[in-house]
């Protein structure tokens, strides 16, 4: 089997598959290889899109070639042969880089988990970085006894407002906002997502201090569907396999092909 690309002007590349090639007998058949061809058609339709690309007409393409010296009929010479050898490549990789139904799925569910936000509310009893295990303690007790007098009917905002230590929120009944999963404070956020809408949890310990959280809401966003995405997840995980596959298939022609570069006649 031979094959021949025109790299530049200058020089002509010839490679030779030596004997049984296990490098291309693993990736494409012999079949395959020799039914590779360009047809006249395809090389139009590429020089069409350069020129359209740039914006010049046939006549004006033609004598931009000139100008460095190559004919059209040697552009579109090498035009065939770079498209032989992608076709060839493609083939050669086609297996390698193909994605299975199991790894798209995968990629879906990491790619486009559920959204998850919630809207809080908390109480916050600050409690110094250097307190004594006793000044914790009283903190905690107070938060308790916050917490007992809201689960007996009084209201959050209200005793947000009178003994939050959260300046910020408290002159807004304790409302924090709304955060997407992993915004929140992991502590609180763990909270959140026990307790259900309406309810009021704690008293849970950060960094802080000691708060007692309500969850005003908690809303999942469902993601777009597997088959409105399927082939921009292909694309994605045929890209993320080619450049391995590419760089394996050359080390494996390596192994089974020489190179010879030759001067063009004249």
């Amino acid at each position: 089997m031979r094959f021949a690309m025109r790299c530049t002007p200058m020089a002509r590349v010839i490679v030779m598959i030596a004997g049984n090639p296990s490098g291309m007998a693993a990736t494409a058949s012999p079949t395959a290889a020799r039914n590779i061809s360009v047809s006249d058609q395809e090389v139009q339709e590429v020089e069409t899109s350069i020129r359209e690309r740039n914006s010049l007409t046939a006549e004006q393409f033609e004598s931009a070639l000139s100008s460095r010296g190559e004919s059209l009929e040697l552009f579109r010479a090498n035009l065939r042969e770079q498209l032989t050898i992608n076709k060839a490549l493609g083939a050669a990789l086609g297996s390698q880089t193909r994605a299975s139904e199991s790894e798209l799925r995968e990629l879906y569910s990491t790619t486009y988990p559920p959204s998850v936000q919630f809207e809080v509310s908390h109480i916050l009893l600050t409690v110094d970085a250097d307190a004594t295990p006793e000044e914790d303690a009283l903190a905690r007790e107070k938060a308790e006894e916050i917490l007992s007098e809201i689960s007996s009917g009084a209201s959050f905002q209200s005793m947000a407002s009178r003994y939050s230590q959260d300046a910020s929120s408290a002159e807004n009944g304790g409302r924090l906002g709304t955060f997407k999963e992993g915004e929140l404070l992991p502590e609180l956020e763990e909270l959140a997502a026990k307790v259900e809408p309406g309810e009021v949890g704690g008293p849970v310990r950060t960094a802080a201090g000691y708060h007692i959280l309500l969850l005003v809401s908690r809303t999942t966003s469902e993601p777009p569907s597997f088959a409105e995405v399927r082939d921009t997840l292909e694309r994605q995980l045929m890209m993320e396999k080619e450049k391995p596959a590419r760089e394996r298939w050359l080390d494996e022609l390596k192994e089974t092909i020489y190179v010879e570069v030759f001067p063009d006649d004249g």
